[in-house]
């Protein structure tokens, strides 16, 4: 016998309003208490009995932990916020707390206006008018940045680890924007870097008997064989190998798809004689990315991809397929190329074409992709090693230097503003009212300088002073105040900034996101499943 589906609940305004306003509240309350240098942590309980709880400042993180209230009301609004939180940290991996505290200033202020008799939809579509002379103010007031001083202090902002930021602002200086930074663990309590001219690919010996006795292998001016091929006998590799050889080569690395073990006895062979010295390496282990991988190794060795999906054969190489470098090195993961002997017209071609589809690629993945082999393509890259006392230190201080990083990427590509608040608020300036005005168009002014004034609030009031009465000493451009020494200043020669790209998303979609939240009407509740037992 069947049971008929109980029919979902609906929850009509005004009660909607309350609901979603006291579930964002309860999401925002711990964030906002980490926002500014001086900011408090938030112990998230573990979800194993006995278990240490979960340290966080990060906003993102923190709302990832909250899945679900109690209140089924109020979750609404929580998931609403949640949503927008975790996107913006997904896309640039930093705001999320000043995202937060906008959005909630923006519903609580709205929600007031519309009880007062503003119509919802006339006053969501006067604060969306409003953005575009905001982004044309956060446009005008920023400006570029590249000293290592500065970078440093960007990243610190971004970390609040002087430490970590020193390090990566000297790597950033070197290698630039687009530049391959590794992050990795270090089973050490220190903290360093390691520059490396040329580039890599995470693709190590094919073997491990190639590094018998040995942790890296360096090759000389070595010939370099490209391909999706499987090599499944030496006599296979005999026209490339005399190919090289005719040429002038003295060694020779082989990537290909796969190499037998009888290839790579022979290889090894090669490689312990001495005479003319070769070594297998693995394919990269970009899966999904492995041709364009393939690609660019061959680009920027001067090389010719030879791929069985376009009828090559191994047994027609020339020496003008294979790629070429000054040095070569393979360990047991990358294989690390040094001046490669690309061409300079192709190899600048390339690099305009991935930096295109960089700028345009909208998802994240995606982009992280793109990034990784646009830094192929300069001449350097590095590798950062987080040290600390224990594991959870590590992890935390990993994440805090993926993090800085970022920021230090996004500030180099687009400029940065004025930290710490101050660029939100002298923003406060580009919506002034005018007399013509409707009743939603005024509102939506106050609405957004109350918005705008409340990160800088949060920073000053975790600091420990009275936000109204900084506020009110505030008055020129650029004029700020350090929660560190408790003194007004100029942020942007105190070196308080932040990445012009994040807070131009962050004020965007928080801005967005809340004038939309004050249009929804009804909440509807899905009737939660009944477990399904099936009969014996």
């Amino acid at each position: 016998m069947s049971t008929r589906a109980a029919p979902p609940r609906l929850r009509f305004q005004p009660d909607v309003a309350s609901a979603i306003l006291r579930g964002v509240e309860q999401i925002v309350t711990p964030i906002r208490a980490t926002l500014g240098p001086i900011a408090r942590q938030v112990a998230v309980e573990s979800e194993f009995a006995g278990g240490a709880p979960e340290v966080l400042d990060s906003g993102g993180v923190i709302a990832r932990r909250i899945v679900q209230l109690g209140d089924r009301q109020a979750d609404a609004g929580a998931m609403l916020l949640r949503g927008l939180v975790c996107g913006l940290q997904d896309q640039i991996g930093d705001g999320t707390a000043t995202a937060a505290v906008i959005f909630e200033s923006v519903l609580r202020q709205g929600i007031k206006m519309i009880a007062a008799g503003s119509n919802p939809m006339l006053l969501r579509n006067a604060l969306e008018a409003k953005l575009p002379l905001i982004m044309d103010a956060l446009r005008r007031s920023s400006f570029g940045v590249s000293e290592e001083q500065q970078l440093a202090q960007l990243a610190e902002s971004a970390c609040h680890d002087a430490e970590i930021a020193g390090q990566l602002a000297q790597i950033m200086t070197v290698i630039g924007e687009y530049g391959r930074v590794d992050v990795r663990r270090s089973y050490s309590r220190e903290l360093r870097h390691d520059l490396v001219q040329g580039t890599y690919w995470k693709a190590g010996v094919a073997s491990p008997h190639f590094l018998s006795g040995v942790t890296e292998i360096m090759l000389e001016d070595p010939a370099i064989l490209i391909t999706d091929l499987e090599v499944q006998t030496p006599q296979q590799l005999l026209p490339a190998l005399e190919a090289a050889l005719l040429a002038g080569y003295r060694a020779m690395v082989i990537m290909a798809a796969k190499c037998s073990d009888e290839v790579i006895g022979f290889l090894v062979a090669n490689l312990h004689a001495g005479h003319f010295r070769t070594v297998a390496v693995k394919a990269p282990d970009e899966v999904l990315t492995r041709p364009d991988a393939l690609e660019d190794l061959a680009t920027l060795t001067g090389g010719r991809l030879i791929l069985g999906a376009v009828g090559d054969s191994l047994a027609t190489v020339t020496a003008a397929d294979l790629g070429s470098a000054r040095q070569v090195y393979v360990d047991n993961d990358h294989l690390g190329v040094i001046e490669g002997n690309s061409d300079a017209e192709l190899r600048d071609q390339r690099e305009q074409m991935l930096l295109h589809a960089y700028e345009c690629a909208e998802d994240e993945q995606r982009r992280a992709q793109l990034l990784e082999r646009l830094g192929r393509y300069v001449e350097g890259s590095a590798t950062l090693w987080i040290g600390g006392v224990t594991e959870r230190q590590i992890d935390a201080r990993k994440e805090q230097a993926e993090r800085a990083l970022r920021c230090l990427r996004s500030a180099m590509r687009e400029g940065v503003v004025a930290g710490g608040g101050a660029a939100l608020l002298n923003l406060r300036q580009a919506i002034q009212t005018t007399d013509h005005e409707s009743v939603e168009e005024r509102a939506a002014t106050t609405i957004l300088r109350e918005a705008l004034a409340a990160p800088f609030r949060a920073i000053v009031s975790n600091a420990g002073y009275d936000p109204s009465a900084v506020i009110a000493e505030m008055g020129e451009e650029c004029a700020g105040f350090d929660v560190r020494t408790g003194k007004r200043v100029n942020v942007v020669e105190a070196g308080i900034l932040d990445p012009a790209a994040v807070i131009k998303a962050v004020v965007r979609s928080s801005i967005s996101s809340a004038a939309l939240a004050l249009t929804i009407e009804v909440i509807v509740h899905r009737p939660k499943q009944q477990a399904q037992i099936a009969p014996e």
